[in-house]
């Protein structure tokens, strides 16, 4: 049961780095436009 907590926290702090990478790199495509 423990691993499986820690497994989903992980799980969302991926998703969070990859949608916070998507984001500044969409930022710096509308700034170079």
């Amino acid at each position: 049961m423990v691993w499986k907590t820690t497994r989903r926290c992980l799980l969302k702090s991926f998703y969070f780095h990859i949608c916070q990478t998507l984001q500044t790199h969409l930022n710096k495509s509308k700034k170079n436009k």
